[in-house]
This record gives C-alpha cells, structure tokens and sequence, in this order.
C-alpha cells in the first residue's frame, strides 16, 4: 500500500494545477505546498490536507462516491475527484 501510494503521491504532485472534477462536474485546480494537498475553490478559505491525511483517504479507496469515505476524511469531493481520474489512478491500478 505505502508503495502504491508513493506512486499516487507523486502523480498528485505532477498534476497540480490541472483542471479535475468533482463526482457532481464541478471544475476545481489543487496545489501542493509543504505536503501538503490544498484545493484551490474560489470564494472559498482553502484546507490544507496533509500528506498522512490523502493517505487515509486513499487506503480507503476505491469508494461509490465522496459520502462513502469514513466521516474523519477532510474535502472527499476533491479527493475523490482526483483520486477518480486516470491521470492519479489508472484504471490499471484500480
């Protein structure tokens, strides 16, 4: 798993700033910054997501949909949104 998510990690990290979508189509752009995963969602204060924290979200992947993450899970939508394209996750890897 610790080495699967390195993969993904780095894939994350290689794709910021490009457009992902949320499971309701919403367009949204991440960054990466001190490890840690930010969504960058207009008028909106932006959630620093650690490392460790995309890490839990992930050992519980893959989910129906973002309500399926454990309750503890910071942004799902994001994360799902990005952890459900092809870019982060193949369909290989799934």
């Amino acid at each position: 798993m610790t080495e699967d998510f390195a993969l993904v990690w780095k894939r994350i990290c290689d794709n910021q700033g490009n457009k992902f979508l949320t499971i309701r189509k919403e367009s949204f752009e991440y960054k990466i910054e001190d490890e840690c995963f930010i969504p960058l969602r207009p008028n909106k204060t932006p959630h620093n997501i650690t490392k460790q924290h995309v890490l839990e979200a992930y050992k519980q992947w893959p989910v129906k949909g973002p309500w399926s993450f454990s309750d503890n899970i910071m942004a799902p939508s994001y994360l799902w949104g990005v952890f459900n394209d092809n870019r982060i996750i193949s369909k290989e890897d799934k």
